[in-house]
């Protein structure tokens, strides 16, 4: 819903608004109806399962004082009764809390064992691209598969040392075409080329990334130094070598900060602007 909202001129103009009004009540009802559902689960547990907590303890002072009373037990035969029943109720009481910690502890063993298995090993048979030459051929795709189509018969060709700006309003595909180009995901039909060779086996090789570089307009900045932040891609590269990728991405004007690289950045730091902070976490500086 955050996105229909930060998109509604999208929405707009694509004559969108009654069909996203009707997912989003749709979205809404069934989070409610779940709610409800847990919550009348919720209701019924905990009463029963505190019940049946207090009902050992119960029946024993109960039983036991009766027994005290007309002299059988003594007394503190009833107390460490009553103490063994707590000590016995306690670890009963904190199972579902166990049982909760064991369900989250594998949904997260299973996302990490997830990751491993979906990146697998780097492919070793691609083919070397012949040049630095990108062509996008009659290239369709969809969010999500099948659906309306945000490409459509798109092509493109650059050149080394070639500058292309695509130009369009929201939600015309820019992005979209921008993630097919660095291999983060695939076309639904034509092809996306590096040098005559797919983008999709040179990501599968870890070659694309000396090639082709996707700067979002998402940026983040790490507490500490200016050199922390750069040295985070190349950690053993030296001051001279960061002055120079400073300069390649026109952020030499680090270089008047007061402390130089050593300068802190972040809270209790220098305050960076989002284009200043851009050009620090472009990836390709390296």
């Amino acid at each position: 819903m955050n996105a229909t909202a930060q998109g509604a001129r999208t929405v707009e103009a694509f004559r969108l608004r009654g069909r996203r009004v009707r997912e989003a009540d749709r979205a809404v009802g069934c989070a409610y109806r779940a709610g409800r559902r847990t919550l009348a689960l919720r209701t019924v547990l905990f009463p029963v399962t505190e019940f049946a907590h207090a009902l050992p303890m119960v029946l024993i002072l109960l039983v036991g004082g009766a027994a005290y009373l007309d002299g059988k037990v003594g007394l503190g035969v009833v107390v460490t009764g009553s103490l063994y029943m707590r000590r016995l109720v306690d670890p009963l009481d904190r199972a579902p809390t166990w049982v909760e910690q064991v369900q989250r502890s594998s949904a997260s063993l299973a996302r990490v064992k997830g990751v491993g298995l979906v990146a697998g090993a780097p492919a070793t048979d691609v083919r070397q691209p012949a040049d630095d030459r990108i062509g996008v051929r009659g290239v369709r795709y969809a969010y999500p598969s099948g659906a309306h189509d945000v490409l459509r018969d798109a092509n493109l060709t650059g050149c080394p040392g070639e500058r292309l700006a695509l130009v369009g309003t929201s939600g015309a595909g820019k992005s979209t075409l921008g993630k097919l180009l660095s291999g983060v995901d695939v076309p639904s039909s034509g092809s996306v080329l590096a040098g005559g060779v797919p983008v999709a086996e040179l990501a599968a090789a870890d070659e694309l990334g000396n090639r082709i570089v996707l700067i979002t307009q998402e940026h983040h900045v790490f507490m500490g130094t200016l050199r922390d932040n750069l040295t985070a891609a190349t950690p053993d590269a030296d001051d001279d070598a960061l002055r120079t990728a400073l300069a390649l991405v026109e952020a030499d004007w680090a270089g008047a900060l007061p402390d130089g690289l050593d300068i802190l950045l972040g809270t209790g730091g220098v305050h960076l602007d989002a284009a200043q902070a851009q050009q620090l976490t472009w990836p390709g500086w390296s």
